[in-house]
């Protein structure tokens, strides 16, 4: 199935976008820490006079982590609508297809289900897929760069 095929990769691909952001988010953190300390030493010292070029880096900094942070979230809540497990019938269904139960074997409620699975299985494939183009990922591509 072509468009399962086409949400796995998109999926795989919003992951690894993930992993490098929470990289990115860990980095950030470990310069925020140094900045503390730069900052303390600043305070202590008085060697360095606060300078408007500073708190434009510092903001810059700030804002960039912002925007990391909101585009981590946007990721990790699309992740989870395009990955969460699907009803237990849902999940029966793609179980029976999968080991190929025949039609006989199966309850007469259930069978009429089995017989629009496929159908059924393609369209919640599209609608995964229109969820993940309903996003802008513009701004997450300006982040990670």
């Amino acid at each position: 199935m072509e468009g399962e095929r086409e949400l796995d990769e998109i999926i795989l691909v919003l992951r690894m976008s993930l992993a490098h952001l929470n990289e990115l988010e860990l980095e950030m953190d470990l310069l925020m820490k140094d900045m503390e300390i730069i900052d303390k030493l600043k305070k202590i010292t008085d060697i360095f006079p606060d300078s408007e070029k500073d708190r434009v880096k510092a903001k810059e900094f700030f804002d960039k982590r912002l925007n990391i942070n909101t585009a981590k979230t946007k990721m990790e809540n699309l992740l989870f609508m395009v990955t969460k497990p699907c009803s237990l019938l849902e999940l029966s269904m793609e179980k029976v297809v999968e080991v190929n139960i025949t039609r006989e074997e199966l309850p007469k409620t259930l069978e009429l289900k089995v017989l629009e699975w496929p159908t059924k299985k393609i369209e919640n494939t599209r609608k995964k897929l229109f969820i993940i183009d309903q996003h802008n990922f513009d701004e997450l591509n300006f982040i990670i760069g």
